[in-house]
């Protein structure tokens, strides 16, 4: 074990149970659920999508398992995850650039 210039080595600086290389990730169902519906979401984004009946903090409680979600709130995610399953049918593969390209390379192969 090496020692730092401070004189105490780098791993019984770390947290207890920490591998180096392995990120310890943590995630809750809220957490899994709200990335589902909203990826990419800021703090403002999620209290409009949850109709601005709660706070950004509320919010960052229940991703992180501090707090229990209201019925209402597992209501609304259910609401949005069917809206985005109704969708996918609706979807349509066209001949994209892609496929067009891919049968000239296979051609020319």
């Amino acid at each position: 074990m090496t020692g730092s210039w401070l004189g105490v080595g780098i791993m019984e600086q770390a947290p207890c149970g920490y591998r180096p290389g392995h990120p310890r990730i943590f995630v809750t169902p809220a957490e899994q659920a709200i990335r589902w519906i909203a990826p990419n979401a800021t703090g403002r984004e999620l209290v409009t999508l949850f109709g601005r009946k709660v706070t950004r903090t509320a919010i960052i409680n229940w991703r992180s398992g501090r707090r229990p979600m209201p019925q209402w709130a597992i209501d609304r995610i259910k609401q949005l995850l069917d809206e985005q399953q109704r969708a996918i049918p609706k979807l349509k593969a066209g001949p994209g650039r892609s496929t067009i390209g891919f049968a000239r390379w296979r051609a020319r192969r």
